[in-house]
């Protein structure tokens, strides 16, 4: 073990919480609206959309009707599960009873929406009800859009900055219009049409948009790839001289993995590690010398070695407590600085710095010992208790015991080292401390 930190990948907890939240849905067929009741503990919330004569929304609370630009909790998705056709073992279909169930197929009814365009736009992570309205208004145009190009179609039913204009206005502007609305005079429809629909957040297009805007290299490098990942635009909306780390081909490399699993790692956490932690203990870094994940990974443990030189060069251990011993059968050194014990640890594969402030305190120390009739150096452990120090632990590399011969001449120099005689360090007691 050595101090290389194993990072477990971060796996966001909202679709278990929001598949575990108590939603009901009921279908008001006289004023065509789908009521979708919320409760967290003792409180509740409910939501109303209406179809007809036109699509909105409003919250109601404490019996007042309240506007709303977006319904946080509605996800289309889980109104297609709801009505989900299942089947039994035979084979047949199941009728479902669920009042939820029946206001959820009574709703997709009221819509007069495909299928298909609704399952599309349950791919986007977000603002499903803003792009529902967007699919009921823009027709045919709207909804092929969601398919062929998903970013355009989330900037006309999303907008991105706070303006006047609403959506009926902006779902009759041209492509071209729009976007220099937004400020997207540069940015190509081709281009938006790269991006994908699994990766479309409000957020991460204005990340896109100031990239772009601010950095003309970037611009020039993100026309000549295939697609934009989420991972790609989550990297966007980083500073500019922590994305400028990379080169082209490190985005050429991200654009063709091509996955959005959260399993994954995202390179937008380690190139702001590494940053922050090149600033702060004044490591230089090169731009653009970053090309692949693998370079990115190098990168990032010469950081981390750096640092750990600077900090070790700012701690020191106490003199040894017992004097090592050099004969021509056996040779025990005191590891005297964290540099030391740092490559000991790594050489031997084992975790001594981890004991780092217990050594600084006084209460724990290591000692290297060689023998040519032992199949490798072995790691001591010495811990101090009832005024001696004790063997605490004894192995050679890689945690592999070591054989009754080495403890016995281990505990006979420990002995010796504190005047003691040897049966006070016995096998038997060897390890009572």
């Amino acid at each position: 073990m050595t101090l290389d930190e194993t990072i477990t990948p971060y796996v966001p907890d909202w679709p278990m919480r929001l598949a575990t939240r108590p939603i009901e849905y009921s279908w008001q067929d006289d004023c065509a609206s789908l009521h979708i009741c919320e409760r967290k503990g003792r409180h509740e919330t409910t939501w109303v959309i209406q179809t007809n004569p036109s699509i909105e929304a409003w919250q109601i609370q404490d019996q007042k009707r309240l506007p709303v630009d977006s319904l946080p909790s509605f996800r289309m998705q889980a109104l297609l599960e709801l009505v989900e056709p299942q089947h039994d073992e035979a084979g047949q279909f199941i009728l479902r009873l669920n009042p939820s169930a029946a206001a959820a197929h009574a709703f997709l009814e009221s819509l007069d929406i495909p299928k298909g365009v609704l399952a599309t736009l349950a791919e986007f992570p977000e603002r499903h009800f803003e792009l529902l309205k967007a699919a009921v208004l823009g027709g045919r145009r709207f909804q092929k859009m969601l398919s062929t190009n998903a970013a355009l179609a989330f900037l006309y039913a999303v907008p991105l900055d706070p303006i006047d204009l609403p959506l009926g206005s902006r779902l009759h502007l041209r492509a071209n219009d729009l976007l220099k609305l937004y400020g997207f005079a540069n940015v190509s429809i081709r281009r938006l049409s790269k991006v994908s629909r699994t990766a479309i957040t409000r957020k991460r297009l204005q990340a896109l948009h100031n990239a772009i805007i601010k950095d003309r290299w970037l611009a020039r490098v993100l026309s000549h790839i295939r697609s934009i990942s989420g991972r790609m635009l989550d990297l966007l909306g980083t500073d500019r001289k922590t994305r400028g780390l990379v080169n082209a081909q490190f985005w050429i490399e991200l654009s063709e993995r091509n996955d959005e699993t959260d399993l994954v790692s995202n390179p937008k956490s380690t190139l702001t590690e590494i940053r922050e932690n090149a600033r702060s203990f004044h490591i230089p870094l090169r731009a653009k010398s970053i090309g692949s994940e693998e370079a990115l990974a190098r990168l990032d443990q010469r950081v981390r070695g750096n640092m750990k030189s600077k900090i070790f060069e700012t701690l020191r251990f106490p003199p040894p407590p017992l004097n090592g011993v050099a004969s021509s059968r056996l040779c025990i050194t005191p590891i005297s600085d964290p540099i030391a014990l740092d490559q000991h640890g790594q050489r031997m594969g084992n975790c001594a710095l981890d004991s780092l402030l217990k050594i600084i305190e006084g209460r724990v120390y290591f000692y290297l010992a060689i023998s040519a009739h032992w199949p490798s150096e072995a790691t001591i452990q010495v811990t101090r208790g009832h005024g001696i120090w004790w063997l605490s632990a004894i192995e050679w590399a890689h945690h592999t015991r070591v054989s009754e011969e080495c403890k016995s001449e281990v505990l006979h120099w420990l002995a010796d080292a504190q005047g003691l005689p040897k049966r006070a360090f016995s096998a038997s007691l060897w390890n009572r401390h």
